[in-house]
């Protein structure tokens, strides 16, 4: 059955999320701008109040994700310390100046913490070839979270469910993106997903809303129309 993963930038937000049925937390700051590396104090906070699956953006503005060379010491720094806790993964990638994946600097994450424990963001979505480089990362780490479009996977579902053939038995693939309850079924329908991640679509004044949790979990497995 397809699994929800839900962003936390709170504490509140993440028990509100496990209490809900999601069985994954993405932590970050700044939702506004698709998510940016949160207070480490923010991350002991939530390991020490839920169970589920946890991940941890590294992202160290949302300017560009063509990253500098003191941009990615600072990226390295922080997954040096997110090693040393017990969270599921954290969330990383970047790309080179010319449009391309930025495998030298997954090389170099992949130096601080173990493969199985990175999650390649929504990066993917704005590379120059992304399939080609998904069929590079199914070599190397197990999760990417994509939306087969720069914009939504709204916009990007087709692209998406065709990854998701072709690679979704190295990779787990986390949908995310624009997901809303009005679209949610026409998302699903096509993509076929494991894991669908939301951010504002479970928010009420701001914050996670268990019954919204609730209330998304029961439509993915209503919807879903086979193992993925």
């Amino acid at each position: 059955m397809p699994e929800l993963e839900v962003i936390a930038i709170t504490v509140e937000d993440a028990i509100a999320a496990e209490r809900g049925g999601a069985t994954s937390i993405e932590i970050i700051t700044n939702l506004a701008v698709g998510g940016l590396t949160p207070d480490m104090d923010l991350v002991r906070g939530i390991l020490n109040e839920v169970r589920v699956a946890t991940h941890v953006i590294v992202r160290p503005h949302a300017e560009t994700f063509s990253y500098s060379d003191s941009d990615k010491q600072v990226m390295l720094q922080t997954v040096r310390e997110l090693a040393k806790l017990p969270l599921t993964s954290v969330v990383i990638g970047g790309m080179t100046a010319n449009g391309d994946f930025d495998f030298d600097l997954l090389r170099a994450v992949m130096d601080e913490i173990e493969a199985e424990r990175i999650t390649i963001h929504r990066v993917i979505d704005h590379v120059n070839d992304p399939f080609a480089d998904l069929q590079k990362l199914s070599q190397m780490i197990g999760r990417v979270l994509c939306s087969g479009a720069p914009t939504d996977v709204y916009a990007g579902r087709n692209t998406m469910g065709e990854w998701i053939k072709a690679l979704g038995e190295t990779i787990h693939f986390k949908c995310g993106g624009g997901i809303t309850f009005a679209n949610i079924a026409a998302i699903q329908q096509v993509v076929n997903a494991p894991m669908y991640h939301v951010g504002g679509c479970v928010r009420k004044k701001g914050v996670v809303d268990l019954g919204l949790v609730e209330k998304l979990v029961e439509l993915l497995q209503a919807n879903q129309k086979g193992d993925p």
